[in-house]
């Protein structure tokens, strides 16, 4: 591919990021015609009103010029602004900007020279200041496309050089001092603003590559991550098989299905292997789950349930646990919950966790407390939101350690000095369900007073209300028996 409009700045690229690189130059020049547009048009008038001497008829020819190249600059940008970034930007269209900006730079030149032949010496360095700045600019605005910065200024100073040192304005056909020193410093400028336009556009390429190495890096994180899924997907699958296995045999010889066993012991080991089995597929099933999610690979329908359903089976998975822990659970559940359409197991997943951790950091003879109802935001309007609330009287969370909490496998400082068991995963994940909802989830937590976790889900999942009275207030006393409050 032929890359002379870049001259010797651009090194060989890669097809792909040469072809970005074009369509990135092409933006750049397209966003400032406006800007471009207006400086043709306002300037070179301006510039002609300024000069004591008439411009002639070539100057009101070169003047009528500059407003047709301003209007067709602005016509060009008017249909082009709206339109999607394009695919791909050939060289000729890099070409076509050059021989643009060459036949701009030229009239500027051109027209520059013409005042300068009827021009005061104080008008020339008015003249002289001016396409200074106009070279300049356009220098700079050309920044992306450096062959094209360089073509503006030369044609735009070489005019004028060229009628400062050998046409010699005031003086004889060489030119007096003053002109000859007035056409180097033109000169003189001119390599610095194409200087300075050289490391403008090697910054700018600079930057692109650094931003095309970003995009690199995130496909390459987004194609880890879905591999990262598959191998999950396929560990689960493998783990789970023997797990299964162990547990469905655990229960066997726990129950003595196959005859009595003579020592009391070994059915006692039959339970602890049971518990643990069950512990790490829970374990691995909180892992799986937290990484489908993350990976946007996780596609739950959604079904039709009632909130007093999702709350009654969460009680009625959790009491076994309660019973055990010798733990309370206090309930205050709002009758006349609606019905929601979520996915039901995700939901049923977050209260089990929630509950679950409770219990966890709520030790022997604690209580736990859960709370579902109707809330509005903190002015009381707008639709309300199902909220529910999950309160343990445990040993609290730290601020310092409040703001990780939600971070996969973190740990309180008070689960690792107490050795509590989990993987930190149940917190992240309910977070996780609960956001892919469109609900909050917030914790807040006084150290040695408790925690509470409160989770809304937003007025767009209600889709009705079912029969009055199906769930009222309802305890789990320590001993374990269920009651009607």
């Amino acid at each position: 591919m032929a890359r002379w409009h870049s001259l010797w700045l651009t090194p060989v690229l890669a097809p792909e990021i040469e072809q970005e690189l074009n369509i990135e130059r092409l933006m750049s020049v397209a966003r400032q015609q406006p800007i471009a547009a207006t400086a043709h048009a306002g300037v070179s008038l301006a510039l002609a009103a300024a000069v004591e001497a008439p411009v002639g008829p070539w100057g009101l020819l070169a003047l009528g010029g500059f407003q047709i190249m301003a209007a067709l600059q602005l016509k060009v940008w008017l249909q082009h602004r709206r339109k999607p970034r394009p695919l791909q930007v050939s060289d000729a269209t890099i070409g076509r900007i050059i021989l643009w900006t060459a036949v701009l730079g030229l009239m500027w030149g051109v027209f520059t020279a013409h005042l300068l032949t009827v021009s005061s010496h104080r008008d020339c360095a008015l003249l002289g200041v001016v396409i200074v700045g106009m070279a300049a600019s356009g220098s700079t605005m050309l920044t992306a496309i450096p062959a094209a910065g360089m073509i503006f200024v030369a044609f735009v100073i070489a005019p004028i050089v060229t009628v400062s040192i050998v046409m010699g304005l005031h003086a004889d056909i060489m030119g007096t001092r003053s002109d000859i020193v007035f056409g180097m410093f033109l000169a003189a400028t001119g390599v610095f603003i194409a200087i300075a336009g050289c490391y403008n556009y090697l910054g700018f390429l600079n930057i692109l590559r650094l931003r095309l190495r970003m995009a690199q890096l995130a496909e390459e994180a987004g194609a880890a991550i879905q591999a990262k899924t598959r191998f999950l997907a396929n560990m689960g699958h493998e783990l789970r098989t023997p797990l299964n296995a162990i547990i469905g045999f655990g229960e066997m010889i726990s129950g003595e299905m196959k005859g009595t066993i003579g020592n009391r012991d070994y059915v006692e080991f039959a339970d602890a292997i049971v518990h643990s089995a069950q512990n790490l597929t829970s374990v691995i099933d909180d892992i799986f789950d937290l990484s489908r999610i993350h990976s946007s690979s996780d596609k739950p329908s959604d079904s039709d349930v009632a909130v007093a359903t999702l709350i009654d089976h969460a009680l009625v998975t959790m009491r076994p646990q309660f019973m055990k822990a010798n733990i309370g659970l206090e309930t205050n559940i709002e009758p006349n919950l609606p019905v929601v359409r979520v996915n039901a197991n995700r939901i049923h997943q977050v209260l089990i966790g929630l509950l679950s951790n409770a219990i966890k950091f709520s030790g022997l003879n604690g209580k736990v407390s859960l709370e579902a109802c109707f809330v509005r935001d903190d002015y009381n309007v707008g639709p309300s939101q199902i909220m529910f609330r999950v309160t343990d009287h445990g040993p609290g969370i730290p601020p310092a350690e409040l703001r990780e909490i939600l971070r996969p496998f973190v740990w309180t400082r008070e689960a690792e000095h107490n050795q509590v068991p989990g993987t930190g995963l149940k917190l992240p994940l309910a977070d996780q369900i609960i956001r892919a909802h469109g609900g909050t989830l917030h914790i807040a937590s006084i150290e040695g007073q408790g925690t509470v976790v409160t989770v809304t889900l937003p007025p767009e999942r209600i889709v009705g209300y079912q029969s009055p009275g199906v769930v009222g207030s309802r305890g789990i006393t320590a001993a374990g028996a269920a009651h009607q409050e």
